[in-house]
């Protein structure tokens, strides 16, 4: 009897993932089984493995944000302080843009964020992850304050060393260099130093099977959920806030998941 190779087990493991996602999104993913944020809305469609020729798949809903926020959604414990809204006038393709607006007065400590998550179930790691940011305000003071895109990994059977999760940072402006990882289940990527341009977009794209690949060894197969945040935040953890500080950030034409293919 012959053995099928690791990498045969993998990708087989690959495409049934595929499917399963595949069929509970072509079945509506009712709310009362699963709830929204954990199908992503249906937003991959289609069925079976790769995806089509000529065609991008898509794993995220609502990217360009014309529906509002929902997918979206804010985390609700004390770090994610404010609610996030959609704005008209600025947005880079359609009429709608995610808006975050920091702001923290003198004396505030600890760290805080402004933005939104969504969150994916178990299907298949998305090789590509593109959108856009603006920064219309930028006033910053004695703690490091940044924009930041957070994709994490919400473990099944501890595919990394012990973790419950593992994600890679990536530092988009700000930050003249990276923020110290007390965890240990965090990669930063530092994308661009300084503070940000104003009053411009600026696309950000990824290939994320390259990304964990280089920083963790892997792309990740066997995962309960994956989360993707994009926020703008401050970390006053050293010393409390010395004067007050604020940002706003926009963020429009999200794209996660597999660019077209091409014929061969």
């Amino acid at each position: 009897m012959k053995c099928s190779s690791p990498l045969v087990v993998r990708e087989r493991r690959h495409r049934a993932l595929w499917l399963a996602a595949c069929v509970l999104l072509a079945s509506g993913c009712p709310a009362e089984q699963r709830g929204p944020r954990a199908c992503g809305q249906g937003s991959a469609t289609g069925s079976g493995w790769p995806p089509p020729v000529g065609r991008p798949w898509r794993l995220v809903s609502n990217g360009g944000f014309e529906a509002g926020v929902a997918p979206w959604f804010v985390p609700g414990d004390e770090s994610w302080p404010a609610p996030v809204t959609v704005a008209r006038g600025l947005a880079r393709g359609g009429e709608r843009a995610l808006v975050a607006k920091l702001r923290g007065p003198v004396g505030a400590r600890g760290q805080r964020k402004w933005g939104a998550m969504y969150e994916l179930g178990s299907v298949p790691f998305p090789r590509r992850i593109s959108f856009h940011y603006r920064v219309e305000r930028w006033q910053a003071a004695n703690a490091p304050q940044y924009v930041q895109l957070c994709v994490i990994v919400v473990n099944r059977n501890r595919e990394v060393r012990r973790y419950t999760n593992f994600q890679v940072r990536y530092v988009l402006a700000g930050l003249d260099r990276l923020p110290y990882n007390s965890l240990g289940n965090t990669k930063f990527v530092m994308v661009r130093k300084g503070p940000p341009p104003l009053g411009r977009w600026v696309r950000f794209a990824r290939d994320l099977h390259a990304d964990f690949r280089r920083l963790w060894g892997l792309v990740p197969t066997d995962f309960e959920q994956l989360r993707l945040t994009m926020h703008v935040r401050y970390d006053a953890i050293e010393a409390p806030l010395a004067a007050p500080v604020a940002a706003d950030v926009y963020f429009d034409d999200v794209f996660v998941g597999w660019p077209a293919r091409r014929q061969r």
